[in-house]
């Protein structure tokens, strides 16, 4: 699963966002709410499959580097994981 795909899903996703809002029947009010939450599910599983795909990218092109390349990589790929663990944590809200 590529971007792409992922693009395709949330365009999708918003033209049922549109409907939604224009629509007046019930009916078809509960259709449009359970066709999005099915992209929803859609776009978690590319999203997640996607970056596990360039996880594994990324990890076989470290293998092709030197034991002092890999290091350097390893680094920065540490303070990468720091980074985004800490924006979620900066997201949350804090208990009192």
């Amino acid at each position: 699963m590529d971007k792409d795909y992922i693009e395709r899903l949330q365009v999708q996703k918003r033209g049922l966002q549109a409907r939604l809002s224009g629509a007046a029947n019930p009916v078809d009010i509960v259709n449009y709410k359970e066709q999005i939450q099915a992209i929803d599910i859609q776009i978690d599983k590319a999203t997640k499959q996607h970056a596990w795909q360039s996880t594994l990218k990324r990890i076989d092109d470290i293998a092709e580097l030197s034991a002092d390349e890999q290091a350097k990589e390893r680094k920065l790929m540490i303070e990468e994981y720091n980074r985004r663990h800490n924006a979620k944590q900066a997201k949350k809200p804090k208990p009192f």
